[in-house]
């Protein structure tokens, strides 16, 4: 019609912040650290590593003359020592998760990765879902005309290099672990009404179960109840009431000013999950300081039994320190 504002929608369609994009579906993104959980599960299930081997963190290891370090040794020149499977998922700790790409390969994790549907679609009940991507050998040479480096696994096995995910997929491994393995199909539309007839009901779908050992993913969940506690990487949720199980992630994805994405994918409360949430923050930082802190506000609210009262606590917090809520 004459009253429509064509240049407002071309503007709308071809700004490069892209504000009409689901990011929770549509937006594929590098998981960083949020990616150990896949290489947790390859590790264990390949029979190569228990949850009390060992690797030592001395900040660096090599491959040939390429250099891999632990992000701890790049910001603070300190190292880890011992470091075993729940201490790694506590600490976020690259060394142990390189250790773990060259002992299991790419193969292996990638398959798992695959396994809890990533690099697919969930089939949620909205359109503009992606598969995003799991990369491998195969895919490298289509791509690059390259063949895949073992330094391409070491990335792999910290969510970096050329692995790409949606923050629902993020999601769906989070709940994963939080479901005691199992995992649903994701969906908002539960019932539709027609006045005051139940038109149609949808039912849970199952997506996978069964597919690791009650041992080995409660090792992953116990490591991942060490994160938000004194000594993890989440260090806004050490004195949080409740406790939750999560883990950090702070992805570089090629940003020239060295901007990383912030994230952080958890559930609460451990013994009774109730509520798993991702946060993914583009190029904001690091997902502890940034990604956290929301999730924690969240909870906060979720498990508070004057829901109203919180949201104008939050409200009078913000507009007093004169920020907006928006901002």
């Amino acid at each position: 019609t004459k009253d429509v504002d064509e240049s407002a929608i071309v503007n709308v369609l071809t700004d490069k912040d892209a504000p009409i994009l689901n990011r929770v579906i549509g937006g594929t993104y590098p998981p960083g650290s949020t990616f150990k959980i896949i290489s947790s599960l390859a590790a264990l299930d390949s029979g190569k590593i228990k949850e009390d081997t060992i690797f030592y963190d001395n900040g660096v290891i090599y491959l040939g003359t390429f250099k891999f370090s632990n992000w701890y040794f790049n910001q603070y020149g300190k190292v880890e020592g011992a470091v075993d499977l729940k201490k790694a998922i506590q600490r976020s700790n690259d060394i142990y998760f390189y250790e773990v790409g060259r002992l299991v390969g790419e193969k292996a994790i990638g398959s798992w990765a695959r396994k809890l549907k990533l690099g697919e679609t969930l089939g949620i009940d909205l359109p503009g879902e992606v598969s995003a991507l799991v990369p491998d050998d195969e895919w490298k040479r289509a791509t690059f005309g390259e063949e895949w480096y073992p330094g391409d696994t070491l990335h792999l096995a910290i969510g970096q290099g050329f692995m790409l995910t949606t923050p629902l997929q993020i999601l769906g491994i989070t709940s994963f672990v939080a479901q005691g393995g199992t995992l649903y199909k994701p969906q908002l539309v539960l019932k539709t009404v027609y006045g005051n007839s139940i038109t149609s009901e949808f039912k849970p779908k199952l997506l996978l179960s069964n597919l690791v050992s009650k041992d080995r993913l409660n090792s992953i969940k116990e490591g991942l109840e060490l994160v938000p506690k004194v000594g993890g990487t989440a260090w806004p949720f050490f004195t949080f009431p409740i406790p939750t199980a999560g883990k950090t992630g702070t992805a570089e994805y090629g940003d020239p000013r060295n901007r990383t994405h912030a994230w952080y994918t958890a559930f609460a409360s451990v013994d009774d999950p109730k509520i798993v949430m991702t946060v993914l923050i583009e190029g904001g930082g690091e997902g502890s300081s940034v990604a956290a802190p929301i999730v924690k506000e969240a909870f906060r609210w979720y498990f508070s039994e004057d829901k109203n009262k919180l949201i104008k606590d939050v409200y009078t917090q913000a507009t007093d320190s004169g920020r907006t809520l928006g901002e």
